[in-house]
């Protein structure tokens, strides 16, 4: 079953995320690969409860120019990555205050859940 619009309860409740744990960054279990390169994204579980911003940047080119900028409302959501060519990409997300939050190694079809006390 997809989670695209309902919320990773098993997930992001499951005290295995974030910051300092032995998973530092959770995620579903990943579905068949797509069909068409285009067809994959990140699914993000935004539980901060503000507006979250995020950056995706190459792995080779960290902080030259983000390759995407999308705003992140409360919730969860699918983010497309930018290129069906690429099987990795590193993820900022930026709260208002301008604390982030870094996720090195974002894997396609992975979930990643977002709560304050993640940002620094």
């Amino acid at each position: 079953s997809s989670h695209f619009g309902s919320r990773p309860d098993s997930l992001c409740q499951s005290g295995r995320e974030g910051p300092g744990s032995s998973v530092p960054h959770p995620r579903a279990p990943h579905p068949p690969p797509p069909t068409h390169p285009c067809s994959w994204n990140h699914r993000i579980a935004n539980e901060t409860e503000q507006k979250v911003t995020m950056k995706t940047y190459p792995v080779a080119a960290f902080f030259a120019s983000p390759n995407s900028t999308v705003v992140l409302e409360p919730g969860t959501q699918c983010v497309d990555c930018h290129r069906g060519d690429v099987t990795v990409e590193q993820v900022v997300f930026t709260l208002a205050n301008s604390a982030c939050y870094t996720i090195p190694v974002a894997e396609p079809f992975a979930m990643y859940c977002l709560r304050k006390e993640y940002f620094t």
